[in-house]
């Protein structure tokens, strides 16, 4: 019975590797909250990007996204689209709202250099190999840790578990690796489409002003409560972007800058300090006017921007209204109610 228990056991292990296994190569889709801009109606966008990447002699991207998120990035897996139900296939560009209201023309540019750069690298395509690995291979750790099993039959699947365990510790190591070299990689393509200075006033400023928005969306969700709804959700972001910098001091400013890392969707960047250094960069270079919000922000390539963001704030107010109705529906049981609480607090 304890043999058939512990074949039983790795029996089950075994199918699971293989069932995960046939999975690793499977093409990935990113999700993200956005509006595809289409090319007839925002041709100096797209005809911008197009010549930028011209310049840089790498490939340009099938879809630009304009979205609320917080980052910038570019990926060659599929993109789906939270609200309007679409998938995009090809190379996608995402550009950020909020942050184009606050970065100059110049700094824009050395932005959309950097992640140009990764087409121009093949990153993505790397990345488009690497992701289902990594996901296929948590997943099998995953299924094998969660499945019911005890006694003999739970310890056949110790050796799976710990092996997988290895080899994605391994994985992440050296993919962590690779993508901080590919992060300096592209900044240098960014400082080539621009400057050195203008990409890191950009780095800076993102990095900067990535934990501002979530105070906008906390306050934005607290007015949905009383049934006030915002208009412009990213112009309300550069307004509080304004106020934050004047109201800081510099070297607080610096403080909280050089130990951060750039938000990205795939990986986690090097903290903006290294990527600093490695434009050259002291700390004592940064002042205060690099981080002022532009009289002429870059939001202004796109024609009719303000008008897409508040159609991306409708949605956006949509979504998170109905979040709370369906939170507020909840009826936690007596024995679950602290619990249920709790997580609501937090």
């Amino acid at each position: 019975v304890l043999i058939g228990a512990i074949g039983l056991g790795a029996l089950f292990g075994a199918v699971q590797l293989i069932s995960i296994s046939a999975s690793l190569g499977r093409k990935l889709t990113t999700y993200v909250f956005g509006k595809r801009l289409d090319p007839s109606a925002t041709p100096r966008l797209y005809d911008f990007v197009r010549g930028l990447a011209k310049e840089l002699g790498a490939k340009p991207p099938d879809h630009i996204v304009l979205g609320l998120d917080l980052n910038f990035f570019v990926t060659s897996a599929d993109v789906g689209l939270v609200g309007p139900n679409e998938t995009l296939n090809g190379e996608t560009l995402f550009v950020s709202a909020p942050l184009a209201r606050l970065l100059s023309h110049e700094e824009f540019t050395a932005v959309l250099g950097h992640e140009l750069g990764h087409f121009r690298g093949g990153d993505t395509e790397y990345s488009l190999k690497f992701a289902p690995v990594y996901a296929g291979l948590s997943s099998a750790v995953g299924a094998l840790a969660s499945e019911e099993g005890s006694g003999s039959a739970g310890l056949a699947k110790i050796p799976a578990i710990a092996i997988l365990s290895y080899m994605i510790e391994v994985f992440v190591i050296n993919e962590s690796a690779i993508g901080r070299e590919r992060e300096f990689v592209a900044d240098q393509a960014g400082v080539e489409a621009a400057s050195r200075e203008a990409m890191a006033s950009a780095l800076v400023k993102v990095s900067l002003y990535s934990g501002l928005w979530a105070q906008v969306e906390s306050s934005n969700i607290e007015r949905l409560k009383k049934g006030e709804f915002a208009r412009n959700l990213s112009s309300i972001f550069q307004n509080a972007a304004k106020d934050d910098v004047d109201h800081e001091s510099i070297d607080k400013i610096k403080t909280e800058v050089l130990k951060k890392s750039i938000p990205h969707p795939t990986d986690t960047h090097p903290p903006t300090r290294d990527r600093l250094e490695a434009l050259n960069l002291l700390p004592s270079e940064i002042t205060k006017a690099m981080l002022l919000v532009p009289e002429r922000p870059a939001i202004e390539l796109l024609e009719n921007y303000t008008a897409i963001e508040e159609e991306l704030t409708t949605v956006w107010n949509s979504f998170m209204g109905a979040l709370e109705r369906m939170e507020a529906s909840v009826e936690p049981t007596d024995d679950v109610a602290e619990s249920f609480s709790m997580t609501a607090v937090r």
